[in-house]
């Protein structure tokens, strides 16, 4: 028999249907607003008429369809003449990014639309988000010469600060907004969410893998990290056993109605102990432009198997260490790798291995069906467990759509209970804070609001100045001197202003990495767009101008180089233009 164990993503992981229940909006409980502003509009109509330019939300609706696109990708063409019918044609994807008080005017035109982008919004409710997805449902016109336009075929609500609330309404109305036939996409990255259970559900209420396969979800990039809580659980000697099934997206992997693996994709499930640190694909730097994450060499660090060994391999000597296999050690301070359980074939193989060659393994092979997680440090009171979901198409190297699930578990300790060796944390719950430590100096950037603050512990007192939410280029650059912890032990980077005409003020800023990422790209790229012109230089040190690259330039790069605490791109003719994502963007 062939005894090689994989290492590569698994084909085969299926994940399964959370048994959580969320209250289901009908569209009797929805009430009539959204069905009356989606009734049949004349289509001689002109967007004027329909849309006067009496009211600041009516305006921002009409400049999204002058900038929209097409369902084929072209822009709508569309102008203050044209006619209701001339939307409907058009069947446009369109963005909306300026913040509305009134969602009427954009209902009136929802019905038209094949993929409906809405960021930035302050007044998004549990109410009216089933609104304006139940008018993006109702009376949709048909066009025959493409059958997909009858339904949504994406929904973005990215970085509307949307909670747990929220996401349960979004998911409730969605068997309205998608068809079995068609399905979509669901795209709620850079929000508030903690809970993903009502994605589940509504996969679950498909009813079939065909259906529920055709609707994914991205939702990376979370800022909040409390998570669900789960039933308090009894800990022996350090270790907690439980079976993979306590966790919603393990527990039925058998049932394909949720998650399915066949020729048009492949989901992974994996987990890790969480510390409140982030990961390979909850950082932005790895999230593309479609808000997936991207694959590579990173995603080899940040998933693995449960072992990584193959008995075929010359290099491999006899016996084999296989007691790590369906464990997690808790005492891994900083380690941020999801592991995968082990495909079916491989544990047949390594079954075979240990009964017909024992000689060729070292340690028990250990229950199938149970999770260990060891070395929980004495006298914590919970510790929390992420769960990462991954889709992504057959080819190779696609990136990836998914979410990352925080579980809190309630700790039961044996009597008497252990004493802590060393004085616990204010939450004194394992995996509750961030244990990364900056080992090098290095710039970065505030993708959001953060503050300014004079001492490690955040208060209004000790704050300094606010930085506030800027446009890519205009992002300001901090030099990371150091780092310190606040009286709870969250980590803390100490910083020196360095932008462009700063003063070089210096205090304590967070750390976490969903409101912080590197100025710097630190990963290579085969092009690059200018975004406020960029000049190229005969070396890395950047002196010895020789060309200048006008603003939306697409410019190849061969590589990536390092130059004190910046990074530059390097051009196919050997010259050097700045990494600096204030100038520069990847693109595909």
């Amino acid at each position: 028999m062939k005894r090689k164990l994989v290492t590569c993503i698994s084909r085969g992981f299926v994940a399964v249907v959370v048994i959580f229940a969320i209250l289901l909006f009908s569209p009797a409980k929805m009430g009539n607003a959204a069905t009356a502003s989606a009734t049949t509009i004349d289509p001689k109509t002109t967007i004027a008429e329909l849309l006067p330019d009496d009211d600041p939300n009516t305006k921002i609706v009409r400049e999204a369809l002058y900038n929209g696109k097409k369902y084929d990708g072209n822009p709508s063409g569309l102008s203050s003449d044209s006619t209701f019918q001339n939307v409907i044609n058009a069947s446009l994807q369109i963005t909306i990014d300026t913040p509305m008080n009134d969602y009427g005017p954009l209902m009136k035109i929802a019905n038209t639309l094949s993929e409906l982008n809405l960021h930035q919004q302050t007044h998004l409710t549990s109410k009216n988000i089933p609104e304006i997805l139940t008018a993006m449902a109702t009376n949709r016109p048909i066009i025959k010469t493409r059958p997909a336009a009858q339904q949504p075929v994406g929904v973005d609500f990215s970085d509307n600060q949307l909670d747990n609330t929220q996401f349960a309404a979004m998911m409730a109305a969605m068997p309205l907004v998608f068809s079995k036939e068609y399905g979509g996409q669901i795209d709620v990255t850079q929000n508030k969410i903690t809970d993903f259970s009502p994605y589940l559900t509504y996969l679950n209420s498909l009813g079939t893998p065909d259906a529920a396969r055709k609707v994914n979800l991205a939702a990376f990039n979370q800022t909040g990290t409390d998570g669900v809580t789960l039933p308090t659980q009894k800990i022996t000697g350090n270790t907690l056993e439980l079976p993979f099934s306590f966790f919603p997206e393990y527990r039925e992997q058998s049932n394909q109605s949720a998650f399915v693996d066949d020729t048009n994709g492949k989901y992974t499930i994996a987990s890790r102990v969480y510390r409140g640190d982030e990961d390979y694909f909850n950082n932005p730097e790895n999230i593309n432009e479609t808000h997936q994450v991207q694959a590579g060499d990173g995603v080899k660090t940040a998933l693995k198997t449960f072992t990584l060994v193959d008995l075929d391999d010359p290099n491999t000597k006899p016996p084999v260490d296989i007691s790590g296999i369906n464990r997690l050690d808790a005492s891994q301070a900083g380690t941020t790798t999801y592991f995968k359980q082990l495909d079916s074939e491989v544990w047949g193989e390594l079954e075979y291995a240990q009964k017909n060659m024992p000689s060729d393994l070292t340690g028990a092979l250990p229950d199938k069906s149970t999770l260990k997680i060891t070395n929980i440090p004495a006298g914590s009171t919970a510790i929390k467990i992420r769960i990462i979901v991954l889709n992504s198409s057959n080819y190779q190297n696609a990136p990836f759509t998914g979410y990352a699930q925080t579980y809190k578990i309630p700790l039961e300790w044996d009597n008497p209970a252990p004493q802590p060796t060393t004085p616990p944390t204010a939450s004194s719950e394992s995996g509750a804070e961030p244990v990364k430590a900056v080992t090098k100096q290095k710039v970065v950037s505030p993708i959001r609001k953060i503050g300014l603050y004079q001492q490690p512990t955040f208060t209004a007192k000790s704050r300094s100045r606010w930085y506030p939410r800027q446009s890519r280029t205009q992002r300001p650059m901090l030099k990371v001197l150091g780092y310190a912890h606040s009286k709870n032990g969250l980590v803390r980077y100490r910083v020196k202003d360095v932008s462009p005409g700063a003063s070089g003020q210096t205090g304590y800023i967070t750390a976490r990495t969903d409101y912080i990422v590197n100025t710097y790209y630190q990963t290579a790229a085969t092009k690059i767009k200018v975004l406020r012109g960029l000049n190229s230089y005969t070396n890395r040190q950047l002196t010895g101008q020789r060309r200048h690259f006008a603003k939306n330039k697409i410019v190849r790069v061969k590589r990536l180089v390092t130059h004190n605490l910046t990074t530059r791109y390097q051009l196919p003719n050997g010259q050097y233009v700045s990494a600096n994502k204030r100038l520069v963007i990847r693109v595909k």
